[in-house]
């Protein structure tokens, strides 16, 4: 994301399966459609406190919903209550924990849209 002609924001988007997400502690409520999985939202400290995170978050959905995308996944640290709120108000679903190979905190919290 560019603000002013700076780097304010950054995200990785990952289409296809996702090998993290294939088992949850939890259940997706769709497993079945293809998914895009949005990673490491972050934002500078320059621009925080302007809501660019949720501006972002939206421009992805809406990138993809043109692209005929329908579902995406969300995974963040169990203490990211930032990010937890975040996806939550972008309209995302807890659907449980997943582990991946973090060795210092292996547990993420799960969310899903689909629309």
């Amino acid at each position: 994301m560019i603000v002013d002609q700076k780097i304010a924001g950054y995200t990785a988007v990952a289409s296809g399966s996702d090998p993290n997400y294939h088992q949850i502690d939890g259940l997706w409520k769709n497993d079945l459609d293809p998914y895009v999985a949005i990673h490491r939202v972050a934002i500078s400290n320059e621009y925080r406190g302007m809501h660019l995170a949720s501006y972002l978050l939206s421009s992805l959905i809406s990138l993809h919903y043109a692209e005929r995308v329908r579902n995406y996944r969300v995974d963040t640290f169990r203490r990211n209550e930032i990010v937890q709120h975040l996806v939550k108000d972008a309209g995302f679903v807890k659907r449980g924990n997943i582990k991946n190979d973090d060795p210092i905190d292996p547990y993420r919290v799960a969310y899903e849209l689909n629309l």
